[in-house]
């Protein structure tokens, strides 16, 4: 067998291996970048995943924290409520009574009305006064001889008028007095009473006030926190999934790369043998008919011995010869 026949047939299959091992090559190339690829986008997903459910988990200890801490809350307020209402009822109380005593009739509407002689006359220290001085004055006048005389009848109206003024003022006085002091009682009582209900309710307004800030603020932190946790779990779960499938989709690019590169390499091996074909039969004579135009363009069909008729497309190039026939 002539040595550029020889030499051909090397070229083939040498043109043939390398066209498979290229092409293995890009398989694996491809089926790795894929592989890889898939791998970082499930953990990506498991990274969101993983991200949202620590941002739900921190966000229901937080919202059970406020919770708690507002039932606290609701019990103490509970507890100063029933402390305050006692006091509460008694002003409640004394202001209803106030009011009433304020009205016609009520013990702070009336005035102070002064005594009659009458009434003056009729109060027991009154009488006893008069008794005793009248007693006195007679037995003066009988002692100097004028006890039935008009000296003692003048001299016993004189007593008496005199005690009359004297103890009318007396009376008066008292009454005044008596009105005075129990116009002030009843009012200082009815008033401490009212101020008692003024002193729990401002109790009970403080604590009321305390309890809605405290819960208020507990339940806008939490708020403010879900929202903080929520949005950085969506910032790092975007962030993450830009990063993971910027980095998939390079390995997947790499891997149509190496499916590219591949074909290439096989092409060019195959391209490589029809030319050491090519070359071979032309040296050695062997064309059964015409010339062939190396590459692309037209030519006739080349025979090789042992190998059968290689055919080459007018537009594509040489096709691949499918062993000896």
């Amino acid at each position: 067998m002539p040595s550029a026949i020889i030499g051909g047939v090397g070229s083939l299959v040498s043109g043939i291996v390398g066209a498979n091992a290229a092409s293995a090559a890009g398989q694996t190339i491809a089926k790795t970048g894929q592989a890889v690829g898939n791998q970082i986008q499930q953990t990506t997903a498991q990274g969101q995943t993983g991200a949202t459910t620590a941002a739900s988990a921190a966000q229901g200890i937080e919202q059970a924290g406020a919770t708690t801490a507002n039932n606290n809350l609701a019990n103490v307020f509970t507890g100063q409520t029933q402390a305050t209402n006692p006091y509460q009822t008694v002003g409640s109380t004394a202001t209803s009574m106030l009011n009433s005593a304020y009205q016609p009739g009520g013990s702070l509407s009336s005035t102070f009305t002064a005594p009659t002689a009458a009434q003056a006359a009729a109060t027991p220290g009154y009488q006893f006064a008069l008794q005793q001085g009248q007693q006195a004055v007679a037995r003066q006048q009988a002692a100097g001889g004028q006890y039935n005389s008009g000296a003692t009848g003048k001299a016993l109206a004189n007593y008496t008028e005199g005690l009359a003024s004297t103890n009318y003022q007396q009376a008066y006085n008292n009454s005044l007095n008596a009105y005075q002091t129990n116009y002030s009682n009843n009012l200082n009582s009815l008033t401490a009473g009212a101020n008692i209900g003024l002193q729990g309710t401002a109790q009970y307004n403080a604590a009321a006030s305390n309890y809605g800030n405290q819960t208020s603020a507990n339940t806008m932190n939490a708020a403010q926190y879900e929202g903080s946790a929520g949005t950085q779990a969506a910032e790092y779960s975007g962030t993450l999934g830009l990063q993971g499938q910027t980095t998939a989709g390079n390995y997947f690019m790499q891997g149509a790369e190496g499916t590219a590169a591949g074909q290439v390499g096989s092409a060019n091996a195959y391209e490589n043998a029809i030319n050491g074909i090519t070359g071979a039969a032309g040296s050695s004579g062997l064309f059964n008919t015409g010339t062939v135009t190396q590459g692309y363009g037209t030519s006739t069909p080349v025979s090789v011995p042992g190998y059968g008729a290689i055919p080459v497309n007018n537009t594509l190039g040489p096709t691949l010869p499918q062993g000896p026939s």
